[in-house]
């Protein structure tokens, strides 16, 4: 990048005009908002870490459909154990400006503190220092890269694509958008036109209609088997009331009194065969 160390505060500039000298680094600052968004531009992420540094990162700052976000995202080289060529690696950080009363009454995740003092090649673009009372960093942050690039896709309604074709000429590329094949061209359009918000509705919409069939086909098939599941409960009815009939008859005294005269009687019998086995324990005795 053109910049080891830039600050770009735009908060109050409605139109502004970059000018300079080939080098300068006009592009760079373009390039700066582009890497920020979607880790696209000129270069590779790989190639943009200026000799010598092991990092780079840019932190924006943005206002949009009425609300303030912050991405941060960085690169860090990593040095090889066995000398061989470095590599690098990624960190993506989303943030959304809320108030006070907003923060307390939320359950979100707390934000994750920006790193300061670090000695990297940055560029950023933000506002000034929020004040006490302002409100606080809310983290939009996914799982994974991916998944929080996602979400900053979603917000924007528009992929690094769209963007080049539409909103941000790229120098030496003006011819984007009409180089690329028919079907190419056409998916751009869709998606600065805002149609593939209704391509997504038609998908919602089909896998709804997916879902409600198979509960139709479902309800259909218990539907089926109500009259034979009718016949049975009938027939456990009237199970029941026999069943209900023959205890009602059931003279519980009458049993009872049976039972008593039962155990009376197995008790008698019992004492005169414990006596005999006593007397037949003495007898060997002796």
């Amino acid at each position: 990048m053109s910049y080891a160390d830039t600050s770009l505060d735009l908060t109050a500039v409605r139109v502004a005009c970059l000018s300079g000298q080939n080098g300068a680094g006009k592009s760079a600052l373009l390039d700066a908002i582009t890497w920020a968004l979607w880790e696209r531009a000129r270069a590779g992420s790989d190639e943009l870490i200026r000799i010598g540094e092991g990092e780079m990162w840019v932190d924006m700052v943005f206002t949009y459909e009425g609300r303030t976000y912050r991405i941060r995202r960085s690169r860090q080289k990593r040095l090889s154990k066995k000398g061989g060529k470095a590599t690098t690696k990624g960190t993506l950080e989303f943030q959304v400006l809320v108030d006070d009363e907003t923060q307390a009454a939320s359950s979100g995740v707390s934000p994750a503190p920006l790193a300061e003092g670090l000695s990297v090649n940055q560029v950023v673009a933000s506002r000034p220092a929020l004040k006490a009372g302002e409100g606080r960093w809310k983290s939009l942050t996914a799982g994974s890269m991916r998944a929080t690039q996602q979400v900053i896709n979603d917000l924007l309604r528009m992929e690094y694509d769209t963007f080049i074709n539409s909103a941000y000429l790229r120098q030496g590329r003006a011819d984007e958008f009409t180089t690329r094949a028919p079907n190419e061209r056409k998916q751009v359009l869709s998606e600065i036109l805002g149609l593939s918000y209704f391509e997504r509705l038609k998908e919602s919409c089909r896998a709804s209609a997916r879902e409600s069939r198979g509960k139709i086909e479902l309800l259909e098939e218990i539907v089926k088997e109500l009259p034979q599941q009718e016949e049975s409960m009938a027939a456990l009815n009237e199970s029941l009331l026999e069943s209900s009939k023959e205890l009602a008859s059931i003279d519980l005294e009458e049993k009872e009194s049976h039972w008593n005269l039962f155990l009376k009687e197995a008790g008698a019998l019992s004492e005169p065969a414990a006596r005999f086995g006593e007397e037949g324990g003495q007898s060997r005795k002796g």
